[in-house]
């Protein structure tokens, strides 16, 4: 949920405090670091089907046309027997602070969050596309190493400018990408 930026449900945890990384800390507070277990087939749990149809009985309660990030949290939160609705609780949510958070984003026309905001979307060593500075913006591959006054700070492998770029956040897309439609430099090739 946190890694859909344009996602109300992100922009509700957001508003509130809660970042990608405070929530891995606190999973792995409940469920303590062990070995990493790979898994063939991820089987959904009860928990996950239940919160499933929560969400969708939470779109269907707003009218909504689709189920959203928000409904999502919010059935996250109504199943209540799953790790997330522990840890957000403990977080400080609960599906009261959530309703309200909805009204006011939806009141404020989903205002932007807060600069930042943007600056949790992207993880350290997470792999990114980025536009170059010039038209017509073509696209690298590249990793982030760090983060400076609201830049990221890029690796990109092979790049006739040199490897290390200091890169403000709407240049950059996750992978996979997200809606290119919102991004003006995709517009612009």
């Amino acid at each position: 949920m946190l890694r859909e930026p344009d996602g109300l449900g992100a922009k509700i945890l957001w508003g509130v405090g809660i970042y990608a990384d405070d929530v891995r800390a606190q999973v792995r507070a409940v469920l303590g670091q062990g070995p990493r277990l790979t898994i063939a087939q991820i089987i959904p749990t009860s928990a996950v089907k239940r919160s499933i149809e929560l969400a969708f009985d939470e779109a269907q309660k707003m009218r909504s046309d689709a189920v959203g990030t928000e409904h999502l949290l919010l059935g996250l939160l109504r199943e209540g027997t799953s790790i997330a609705p522990h840890v957000l609780g403990d977080m400080g949510l609960d599906e009261a602070r959530v309703r309200a958070e909805i009204d006011r984003l939806r009141e404020s026309g989903l205002g932007e969050p807060e600069p930042l905001v943007v600056e949790r979307i992207f993880e350290i060593r997470a792999r990114v596309l980025v536009h170059d500075l010039d038209p017509p913006y073509r696209l690298w591959e590249g990793r982030i190493t760090g983060h400076e006054g609201g830049n990221f700070t890029i690796e990109i492998a092979g790049h006739p400018a040199g490897e290390e770029f200091l890169v403000d956040p709407p240049r950059i897309h996750p992978i996979p990408p997200m809606d290119a439609r919102r991004c003006e430099y995709c517009q612009a090739t």
